[in-house]
């Protein structure tokens, strides 16, 4: 499965182009060209850090070695008991299903 392309002239739909094993179009070459004439320069910009209450600021503390701050923690509580829940409801429709499909009539 693929990812949904990014707007063409950027380096990360360069890099999709090389994912998904095409050559890339002129826009995108012209982009991955300047990208890594910034990068080889040092003048990229810098990556915004992702914030608290989020995905990546939970990633962030992880990766850094450090417990959650509270307002990651309420998040990850939240985003955890909203899997759980989804993975309970999927998990008994294959079972209701495999249910009802290998009962057989006499």
């Amino acid at each position: 499965m693929t990812r949904p392309m990014q707007p063409h002239g950027t380096n990360a739909a360069y890099m999709q182009h090389r994912l998904n094993k095409e050559d890339a179009c002129d826009p995108c070459l012209r982009a991955h060209a300047k990208y890594m004439r910034d990068w080889k320069a040092g003048t990229l910009p810098e990556k915004q850090v992702a914030p608290c209450g989020t995905g990546g600021g939970v990633q962030r503390h992880r990766k850094a070695g450090e417990t959650l701050c509270p307002t990651c923690r309420a998040f990850w509580r939240s985003y955890m008991a909203d899997w759980r829940k989804a993975r309970k409801a999927a998990v008994l429709a294959a079972n209701k299903q495999t249910t009802l499909t290998t009962r057989s009539t006499p």
